[in-house]
């Protein structure tokens, strides 16, 4: 992943063979604000975040900035100084070399990796869609979230990938994509959009090379409407297939109905006022963060997706069904990990 920049997949020298995910201390913080900035910030001042997880800088309802992440960043932000731990599966050595990043020059890296470390399982699409959904959430656990989407998306990249070649990748265009996708491939793609303006055009083949790539699977359509989908997912008790039905029948309802994807500054605010809203109990919104390979990371983008429901939808319900299936289900953390 070294001199990745840009989006710029490269070969690595060398064989950067995984060992087993490191583990890092509960509750271990690595806070940005003590003032040890052993590197320049990156950008112009740094961004970052406060306590409550806003911007310092800028305020959830008048952020109007188009391009999160700027051209001046992408030497820091790639730098094998913070992918090199990422691709061993060091999270300790992770967490250390990002300390003094602000939080959300932190979110911008790791979602670069998940996206550059993208294949088409099931562990690897839901990493980057994690990264899309933390972006929404946030919260008071904005940075602990943040590195339990960098160890997903290191556990979930395959040992002996090596990262793509995307300078001339040939892609289709989001308009061929919307009228193909199915599925997974619509999740994908869905996700992909919402994260071009917040990684910035320089990422667009990559971003769009997963929903590409996930048309080979073929999926039907899902004919249900929403609220059955919702009632079977709480009757199911957040199984991972009925949840995941959900997720792709809201977006493929958002994107028939000519709804773009929401912004970055809807999308936060919203999920938040959502997921408080939603949620059956406080129980519910302390599990975040946890270990996302545990269930998919389906609880974290349950989160984000109830902010979209449509009036009269029962998100309450719903998120209570995932919760349960997270406390009570199957985990799949050892599933397809080398």
């Amino acid at each position: 992943m070294q001199g990745a920049g840009e989006f710029r997949g490269r070969r690595r020298v060398g064989d950067h063979r995984a060992c087993g995910a490191a583990a890092c201390a509960d509750g271990d913080r690595c806070d940005d604000r003590d003032g040890r900035h052993r590197r320049q910030p990156i950008g112009s001042g740094g961004r970052g975040v406060d306590e409550d997880g806003h911007d310092r800088n800028h305020d959830d309802d008048c952020d109007d900035h188009d391009d999160v992440a700027s051209a001046d960043d992408d030497h820091t932000l790639m730098s094998s100084e913070l992918y090199e731990p990422l691709i061993e599966r060091d999270l300790d050595g992770f967490r250390e070399a990002a300390r003094a990043l602000p939080s959300d020059d932190l979110w911008i890296a790791v979602a670069r990796f998940a996206v550059l470390a993208y294949a088409p399982s099931q562990h690897s699409k839901r990493a980057v869609m994690a990264v899309r959904a933390a972006y929404d959430v946030r919260g008071e656990a904005w940075r602990d979230l943040i590195f339990e989407c960098a160890r997903y998306a290191a556990e979930s990249r395959q040992p002996w990938s090596e990262p793509p070649i995307l300078e001339d990748l040939d892609v289709p265009s989001e308009e061929e994509l919307r009228s193909r996708a199915t599925g997974d491939a619509l999740l994908m793609l869905d996700t992909a959009v919402a994260l071009i303006p917040l990684l910035g055009e320089k990422g667009r083949a990559a971003l769009l090379r997963m929903p590409m790539m996930e048309l080979e699977a073929h999926e039907p359509q899902i004919h249900e409407s929403l609220d059955a989908l919702i009632e079977r997912a709480i009757a199911e008790r957040g199984s991972i297939e009925s949840v995941r039905d959900v997720f792709v029948a809201l977006v493929a309802r958002e994107w028939s109905a000519g709804v773009p994807p929401a912004d970055a500054k809807a999308s936060r605010a919203f999920a938040r006022a959502a997921a408080r809203d939603a949620a059956a109990s406080a129980a519910e919104t302390a599990a975040l963060p946890y270990r996302l390979a545990r269930d998919y990371a389906q609880t974290l983008i349950a989160h984000s997706f109830v902010a979209r429901f449509p009036p009269g939808a029962n998100a309450q319900g719903f998120l209570a069904a995932v919760h349960e299936n997270l406390e009570h289900g199957e985990s799949y953390a050892d599933f397809s990990f080398a």
